[in-house]
Formats: structure tokens, C-alpha cells, sequence
């Protein structure tokens, strides 16, 4: 009996997934493509201590991101000691969100239902 139970134990143990390591900072900026949309989160507690930009570069270092501000580009290094944490808000290939698409459509949905009703009432 203790030997069954000691075999199903090891048994659900050796079939659990295997717990990964968080990947550091560094691994996780070398993964990520110049040219996508990132949100680096300082290690500092003064203001600002969140920054966006552009993946620019990664090095032994740290990373370089390209930063726009009253219409200028600035690039900015941060080393991996200053970072707290990394996130892409949005790939280099992926397109910007379009804006107003639903409000056309929905306009466009109203429009034929309106000229549908005229188009009843005419034939009546």
C-alpha cells in the first residue's frame, strides 16, 4: 500500500511541468526586435520612472532606446543595473492601432439601414 502511494507521488511528480527560471533582463532584450514599441521601467523611485520608446539596440551593457520628445529623437542607454523591468507594448512589424474603425462601420451600418427604409416606404 505505501509503495503505491509512493509510486503515484513520484509518478505525478516526474509528469508535473517543469517550473522555468524568469528569463534575466538582458535574455529578455535580446529577444525583442530593434524597432518595436517598448516600456522600460526604471529601478529608481524618482519621477519619471517609466519610459517609452523604441528598441534601438542591446548591449553587454545595457539597451539603447529611442526616445521622441517635443518632436525630437533622442536615444537613450540604460544599463541592466538601472532597469527594473522591460515590456513590449508593441511589435516592429505589427501596424498602430487604427482609431475610428468601429465608428465607421457602425455610421455605414446606419446608412443602409436608412436607405433600406426610404427604399421601403417609396415602393408602399
Amino acid at each position: 500500500m505505501l509503495r503505491r502511494i509512493l509510486a503515484l507521488t513520484l509518478a505525478a511528480a516526474m509528469l508535473a511541468p517543469a517550473q522555468r527560471a524568469k528569463p534575466s533582463l538582458r535574455e529578455q532584450a535580446l529577444g525583442i526586435p530593434a524597432g518595436a514599441l517598448v516600456e522600460v521601467t526604471l529601478a529608481r523611485k524618482e519621477r519619471p520612472n517609466k519610459i517609452a520608446g523604441r528598441m534601438s539596440e542591446t548591449t553587454p551593457e545595457g539597451i539603447w532606446i529611442e526616445v521622441v520628445k517635443d518632436r525630437k529623437a533622442t536615444a537613450m542607454e540604460f544599463a541592466f543595473s538601472e532597469v527594473k523591468s522591460l515590456k513590449i507594448v508593441r511589435g516592429a512589424d505589427e501596424d498602430p492601432p487604427r482609431k475610428g474603425t468601429t465608428l465607421t462601420v457602425l455610421a455605414a451600418a446606419g446608412l443602409i439601414i436608412v436607405f433600406a427604409f426610404l427604399e421601403a416606404l417609396a415602393d408602399t
